[in-house]
């Protein structure tokens, strides 16, 4: 499994012996590489059922993409708190950094590789106090598409369901 590892690596920085999944590196370079055209966006927010799509043209894309940025895993002091899983099959490469602590925000990150590039890479987090619960999934396919979605349980409120997504071509 190592082997491959290594294999992968030459083609994607992302994925390197040693190191989590660095969502920031990543994210910084995607936003880079969408900047370098005016992209039109298709935004849909929904927030307990009401539902509001707009046409936009993303103009800061490192802007839009901070949520996915913020989930970085890959820093010294995080480097044992996260179990790495992979597995292989048809073309297509798992890879999954589950936490070990449910006290870490970042409680799971998966990327999928097809033909060794990303296809697409979910990341769950979950924030959790004595006032609010917040538990957010963000979902992300390169060239396509993003979701982030979640639930926020603040004490003596009702649960808040929130969705964020986004496409273009």
């Amino acid at each position: 499994m190592l082997c491959f590892f290594t294999a992968c690596n030459e083609n994607n920085p992302s994925l390197s012996k040693g190191r989590l999944f660095d969502s920031e590196q990543y994210f910084t370079e995607e936003a880079s590489r969408l900047g370098s055209s005016a992209t039109q966006v298709s935004k849909t927010s929904t927030q307990n059922g009401s539902r509001e799509t707009k046409q936009v043209t993303i103009a800061d894309w490192k802007k839009e993409l901070q949520p996915f940025i913020l989930c970085n895993i890959n820093k010294a002091s995080l480097q044992n708190s996260y179990t790495v899983d992979s597995s292989e099959s048809n073309q297509q490469l798992f890879v999954s950094y589950t936490a070990n602590e449910p006290a870490l925000p970042v409680q799971k990150v998966a990327v999928t590789y097809s033909n060794k590039k990303i296809s697409c890479i979910t990341i769950e987090t979950n924030y959790d106090n004595m006032l609010y619960t917040l538990s957010k999934k963000f979902t992300y396919l390169p060239d396509s598409s993003y979701t982030i979605s979640g639930v926020q349980k603040i004490i003596l409120n009702a649960p808040t369901a929130f969705s964020i997504s986004a496409s273009w071509n």
